[in-house]
């Protein structure tokens, strides 16, 4: 059904507003992305720092926060929060106890994403997601892009003792048909705006991953600092938050 004239002229303005998509520079991108996944009924997963990955520790990291659905469904204390897709990528998980997972990335990949989020309006936002190949060795077969719409979450807020990016929503898994050398290729959309107390927090994060799930390359927007991505963290890195 086609969109009525005000709506499809408003989700033209919205993907006009995205940013020109930008990137780290090959020595500042993340050597490692961590899929970080908190059971809905575990609030003590969410308050603790996240567990660690062995061989992770000193690399620059970037780190995304699942909320995973659980057997008690509307009646967990997370269950806001809680998407599908973090069941289906976390496998299965104890009730209370978190789960990372890391994917290591090269930072001279010949494979780059890029990542912008626009302005919201009226429940919506834009979003840009491009992927670029620059060597000349085939790709594997079934690549796949993910965009992932994230509230930053900093440390010692909303009950948390370090910094989180929470998925809020997830688009994909967005074709990649035709890349190759010279031939990039780019997502252009707009989606609904997550339910969320401040918008004002909202970036992406975007990725590649193979046929077997496997993440080979990720970026966060350009309104997160390439100069800034962290180490991964480890326990003694939390916050000291101040008593309330």
């Amino acid at each position: 059904m086609p969109l009525p004239p005000s709506r499809a002229l408003a989700l033209v303005w919205l993907l006009a507003a995205v940013p020109a998509a930008a990137q780290c520079p090959p020595a500042q991108r993340p050597q490692v992305m961590l899929e970080r996944f908190i059971p809905a009924d575990c609030t003590a997963c969410w308050q603790a720092p996240p567990p660690q990955v062995a061989g992770t520790e000193s690399k620059p990291a970037l780190a995304i926060d699942w909320i995973v659905p659980s057997a008690s469904g509307d009646n967990a204390p997370m269950a806001t929060a809680a998407l599908p897709e973090a069941a289906a990528r976390s496998g299965a998980i104890r009730s209370d106890e978190a789960l990372t997972v890391s994917h290591p990335l090269s930072s001279r990949s010949s494979l780059a994403v890029r990542v912008a989020d626009g302005v919201a309006w009226h429940g919506y936002i834009g979003i840009s997601l491009a992927v670029t190949y620059d060597a000349s060795r085939p790709l594997p077969d079934g690549l796949v892009a993910y965009a992932a719409l994230v509230e930053r979450i900093p440390a010692c807020e909303e009950g948390t003792l370090v910094a989180r990016r929470l998925v809020r929503s997830l688009i994909g898994p967005l074709a990649l048909t035709g890349l190759a050398p010279g031939r990039p290729v780019e997502h252009r959309l707009a989606t609904r705006l997550p339910d969320v107390n401040r918008p004002e927090r909202l970036s992406m994060v975007g990725w590649v991953e193979t046929a077997k799930g496997r993440i080979i390359a990720a970026a966060a927007s350009v309104n997160e600092s390439c100069a800034e991505l962290p180490a991964a963290s480890s326990p003694s890195d939390a916050a000291s938050c101040p008593s309330k």
